[in-house]
C-alpha cells in the first residue's frame, strides 16, 4: 500500500496542474471527483473513467482522468489486475 501511495503522491503532480490551470479562469472550481482506474499486473493503468462528480468542469475532469491513464504503478502482487476507485478533494487555497 505504501508503494501505491508513493506513486499517487508522485503522478499527483499533474491532477494538481489540471486543477490549478482550469482555477485560473474559475476561482471558485471546487469539489470531489472519483476516478476508478485499472492497473495491469504489469502495472500499467489501461483504463480510468470518472465514476463521480460535483465539480462539474468537463475540462478539468477529463485532464484528470487523461493524466492518470499514463501512470504506471509497480506491478501488483500476484501479478493480476487492481481495479481502484481514488477520491480526490480539490478546494481553491485561501
Amino acid at each position: 500500500m505504501e508503494a501505491f501511495q508513493r506513486t499517487v503522491a508522485h503522478y499527483g503532480r499533474q491532477v494538481r496542474f489540471c486543477y490549478e490551470k482550469r482555477l485560473l479562469s474559475d476561482h471558485s472550481l471546487a469539489g470531489r471527483i472519483v476516478v476508478r482506474f485499472r492497473i495491469t499486473g504489469d502495472g500499467d493503468v489501461v483504463s480510468a473513467e470518472l465514476t463521480e462528480s460535483t465539480v462539474a468542469n468537463p475540462d478539468f475532469e477529463a485532464c484528470v482522468v487523461d493524466s492518470m491513464k499514463t501512470w504506471v504503478f509497480k506491478a501488483p502482487r500476484g501479478g493480476g489486475d487492481v481495479l481502484v476507485n481514488y477520491p480526490w478533494v480539490f478546494k481553491p487555497e485561501d
